[in-house]
Order: structure tokens, then C-alpha cells, then sequence
């Protein structure tokens, strides 16, 4: 993609101008696209296997708790109810008062 068409697709949607994951350059608007598919993805895995976060060097360290809160915004759920792979295989367990929305990502 030339920079002009990424320009154009940000002005578009700014989500796309919205880096979530450094290592692989996987954008917010990215994600919300997979999340919003006609084969939609709800667990951190599918969306690692669909767009690539969490897939470099950094193996999802600083893109992951973000990613699991698209998630559960995206279901309409908390956090303790996203999983990595389906399943039991919840990354949180209890209630979480912690919220990664304060975080702000570089660009």
C-alpha cells in the first residue's frame, strides 16, 4: 500500500491511523475490522492468526491487554470473560477493576 492510500484510508476511518501493535504494524482499525467480519473472531489467538498482533518480537507484551479490551468492547463484555483460544482459557479470572482504555499507544 502506498502512502497516499494509507493516508487516504485514515482520513477515511482514523482507526487505521491508530497503531495497537508495533512489532507487526497492526492497526486499531485492522482489528475492529476482523472483530467486526462476517467470520468473526472473539478470542486473542483468532485475532493473532487473522491480522498478526502480538505475532513479533515482542510476542503480544504491550499490544495484548489492549487487544482483549477491543475484544470485550467489541462483545459487550468484561474483561475476565475474553479468552486466549475458547474454551476455559480465560486470561483473567475474577473481577478486574483495571482498565487499559487510559493507555495511550503511540502512533
Amino acid at each position: 500500500m502506498s502512502e497516499s492510500e494509507r493516508d487516504a484510508l485514515i482520513k477515511q476511518n482514523p482507526a487505521y491511523g491508530e497503531i495497537v501493535c508495533r512489532c507487526e504494524e497492526v492497526s486499531k482499525g485492522e482489528i475492529l475490522d476482523a472483530l467486526d467480519s462476517p467470520l468473526p473472531v472473539y478470542t486473542l489467538d483468532a485475532i493473532k492468526r487473522r491480522c498478526r498482533p502480538g505475532m513479533g518480537r515482542c510476542q503480544g507484551g504491550f499490544c495484548q491487554p489492549y487487544v482483549a479490551e477491543l475484544i470485550a468492547k467489541e462483545r459487550g463484555v468484561t474483561l475476565d470473560k475474553v479468552t486466549k483460544c475458547g474454551g476455559e482459557s480465560y486470561l483473567l479470572q475474577g473481577v478486574t477493576t483495571v482498565s487499559y482504555t487510559h493507555l495511550t499507544l503511540p502512533t
